[in-house]
């Protein structure tokens, strides 16, 4: 079934992952873009991390308080909105405030799976589970770097982050129909 959590939740894991892994390899594009040093640039890299690591500490609590389905529906929606603010950002502060915001985001996405992970899978079948994570992020962080490196040779990095916008977008009905735990 393409709507069981075991399939829709580690692809959520992968996108989250590929969020953190696309961007290191354009800023250098971006920077040259919006006529900027690539330290400002790479603020984005930093702000989006920061984001990532602090807000875990909101969402968590938050997907207790609120349902996991409804905090991944909620966060991913955000991320799709600040991807697509990414891609039409007028200079590098809009920029790296969209970065910081699907950073914010995405930080709702590991937490909020393992806790339903925790919560809907028996105990014996939980380290088959939790072993798809693991194998969700690895490719993501590969195929994000090169992935990006590769499409800014033949297009703008705004459509990688464009693309990225509305794939996010797509997942929703899929997150949104999962049954909460």
């Amino acid at each position: 079934r393409l709507r069981s959590p075991l399939i829709v939740l580690p692809f959520l894991i992968f996108w989250s992952t590929l969020d953190r892994a696309f961007a290191p390899p354009l800023v250098t594009v971006i920077a040259a873009d919006f006529d900027v040093a690539l330290s400002i640039a790479g603020l984005a890299i930093t702000a989006h991390a920061l984001a990532y690591a602090a807000l875990q500490l909101m969402w968590g609590p938050l997907s207790t308080r609120i349902g996991r389905i409804r905090v991944l529906t909620i966060s991913t929606a955000i991320a799709a909105a600040a991807n697509l603010v990414s891609a039409v950002a007028p200079d590098a502060v809009w920029f790296v405030a969209a970065r910081t915001v699907s950073g914010g985001a995405f930080a709702a996405t590991f937490a909020a799976v393992l806790t339903y992970y925790g919560d809907t899978v028996p105990l014996a079948k939980r380290p088959a589970a939790m072993s798809t994570l693991a194998i969700a992020t690895s490719p993501a962080l590969a195929v994000g770097t090169l992935g990006a490196a590769a499409v800014t040779q033949w297009a703008s990095w705004r459509l990688v982050f464009g693309v990225f916008a509305i794939i996010t977008a797509l997942l929703l009905p899929a997150i949104f129909g999962l049954p909460d735990a």
